[in-house]
This record gives C-alpha cells, structure tokens and sequence, in this order.
C-alpha cells in the first residue's frame, strides 16, 4: 500500500510539473523515497537517475516528494538481489540490469536477444512489444512494477589480434555478460568465459 501510495505522489508530482501548477502540488502527501540506481558512475546515472530524483522530483512537487539515492555499487549489491529488496518492500524504487536476474527470471532475456537487433531503432521496436509481459510478469511474481527500460553501451570485442569479421572469432576466448550472448558466441564457434566485468582489464 506505501508503494502505491508513492506511485501515486509521484504520478501527481510529475503531472504538476508538466500542468505548471505548484499551489496543487502543496496539497501532495509528504512523501520521502528510498531509491537505489544503477552503477553510480555511470552517464545514466550521473545524467539521468540522480537529478531526477535529487531535483526534479522535489520541485516539481514543492518539496513535498524527496527521495535519497545511491548507486548499488555503493551499497554493496550486485543487481541481482534489487528486486526481491522491493519486493519486501526495503527499497522504494530500484535498478538493476535485467540480465543480472536472469537466473531467477529467465524471461528478462527476450528484451535482449543476442544478434536479434542491428540498430537502436529496432531495439526500441523489440523492447516496447515485449515490456507490457515483462511487466505483467514482475507484478504478479513481486509486485513489483517496471517504469523505464534503457539500453546499455554496445556489446564491443577488443582482441590483441586483428579481427576481420565476426567469424574471426571461432576458437578465440571470449568474455560474455549474458547468456543469449555466451550462446551467439558459441554458436560462431568462440569459446565463452564468465569473468566479473571489473575482473576484465
């Protein structure tokens, strides 16, 4: 019910804004938010997630929503662990990367199907079909409810060695984050290695 009611604020908060109507906004609950973001030293986080939440939530609602952020990096999770902490209710607001849950919640990776886009504009075409399901799903298993997908960078391959072409890659250990990932890269011959992304260098 709390998170509901934050939903709600928050929808209030961000129609004032857009509405310009800041005498209705004094009339919104005093709401402080509990968010967790992605890997703070990220663009989108830096850019995006933290002035969101930091200024733009609490002006648009008169200072009547706040909301204190940190990046999960700096809380000591791995990703993984972000929805179930929303899910008992720890963490208002949370972000993590679907591929970290896959494990649990193998159906995280049909937004991102390896191999299945070549552009960003097919990439928003596959991730707007496939988010009302991934929505239903999270709401009926944690109660939970997706508000935003964004991309990640490019998968890029950096080789000591000259690579002309994808098939280059056949018999070469190579480093993968996901499983579709790890299964194109095996089905093109490569050999997969799972190694922590800060392991990498």
């Amino acid at each position: 019910m709390q998170a509901s009611r934050i939903v709600l604020a928050i929808a209030l908060a961000l129609s004032l804004a857009r509405a310009g109507s800041p005498a209705a906004a004094d009339e919104l609950p005093q709401t402080h938010i509990r968010v967790v973001g992605s890997w703070d030293f990220l663009s989108q986080y830096k850019d995006f997630e933290l002035p969101t939440w930091t200024k733009a939530m609490p002006a648009a609602s008169n200072g009547r929503v706040t909301a204190e952020i940190a990046g999960f990096n700096k809380m000591a999770l791995k990703g993984p662990e972000m929805v179930r902490l929303m899910e008992l209710g720890q963490i208002d607001f949370g972000t993590t990367v679907l591929a970290y849950v896959a494990d649990s919640d193998e159906i995280t990776e049909g937004v991102d199907l390896a191999g299945l886009t070549s552009d960003v504009a097919t990439a928003r075409k596959v991730v707007d079909s496939f988010i009302p399901e991934l929505d239903k799903y999270f709401r009926e298993k944690y109660e939970v409810k997706i508000l935003a997908v964004w991309p990640y960078p490019a998968q890029v391959v950096w080789c000591k060695d000259k690579i002309n072409s994808i098939a280059d890659l056949k018999g070469r250990k190579v480093r993968v984050g996901t499983r579709p990932i790890g299964e194109f890269v095996e089905a093109i011959g490569g050999i997969t290695v799972n190694i922590p992304f800060g392991d990498i260098y």
